[in-house]
């Protein structure tokens, strides 16, 4: 048996094919477009994140302008405040210099020592009981010492805290606090402590007990030291190049013997030698 095809069958499926292509098509040009329409926000945020970098730049070199020129404005006002205080303290040098020198009668001088008393008692006896503040420091009234060789003594007669010293008298001193805490105070405590501006410089001999006689040497002739002697024995260089630690070498630095007692100490100035 023989079959004939239809004569429309190829056609339909010709058809068929067309429209497929056609689907293809549209569905690409849409994809595309989309695509497209995704570059387009892309490059549309890319390019405002650009004018957000270039903003932030401007931004930064604004800020860099503005610190270099604090910072060259204080350096400025620094300089003027150094040179003005430099100013003030070649017045003030010029001034003491031009001062007269005061007439020290050594006499006299030595009567002064004499008669030295504790500044806070006006008394050879200086103690610091429950109702006084502790840690104050007391100072002899009497000259300043400015060169030769100072010798006092000193009896304990009630054991407490307790630094024997000296102050400068050229320094602001806080008399509230400990001899030996601040600069300008040297002080020797009683278990053999040694204190300078708040820095212990070693351990020597102690004092404490009761009737224990301190003297001190104070050497002016060189660079400045301080010498204790326990009792009868031989005396010890605690402190060296004092001198040093003042301020300058006007005719009113120097030094004055001082104590700093707590916790019921009780001390009894015997005089210079």
């Amino acid at each position: 048996m023989t079959i004939k095809a239809s004569p429309h069958q190829w056609d339909d499926d010709s058809t068929s094919g067309d429209t497929t292509e056609t689907l293809v098509a549209t569905d690409t040009k849409e994809h595309v477009s989309y695509l497209n329409g995704k570059i387009k926000v892309l490059n549309s945020y890319i390019s405002d994140l650009r004018a957000e970098k270039d903003k932030i730049n401007e931004e930064k070199c604004r800020l860099i302008v503005q610190v270099e020129q604090l910072q060259y404005d204080i350096q400025k006002e620094r300089r003027e405040h150094e040179n003005e205080l430099k100013r003030i303290m070649d017045e003030k040098s010029v001034t003491l210099k031009n001062l007269p020198k005061p007439e020290v009668n050594e006499s006299t001088a030595m009567v002064g020592k004499a008669n030295a008393v504790w500044r806070r008692t006006m008394n050879n006896v200086a103690a610091c009981n429950n109702f006084f503040r502790r840690g104050m420091i007391d100072v002899l009234e009497c000259p300043v010492l400015r060169e030769g060789i100072h010798k006092w003594r000193i009896r304990l007669e009630r054991v407490g805290g307790i630094r024997l010293g000296v102050i400068s008298s050229e320094h602001d001193i806080d008399y509230g606090k400990p001899l030996g805490d601040q600069e300008g105070t040297w002080g020797y405590g009683g278990f053999g402590d040694a204190w300078y501006g708040a820095k212990n410089l070693g351990y020597f001999a102690k004092y404490d007990r009761e009737e224990c006689l301190i003297t001190m040497i104070l050497d002016l002739d060189g660079c400045g030291s301080l010498s204790y002697a326990i009792d009868h024995n031989p005396a010890v260089v605690v402190f060296k190049n004092m001198k040093s630690k003042l301020r300058n070498s006007s005719d009113f630095s120097g030094f004055l013997p001082a104590a700093n007692l707590s916790v019921n100490a009780k001390i009894r100035f015997l005089g210079f030698e």
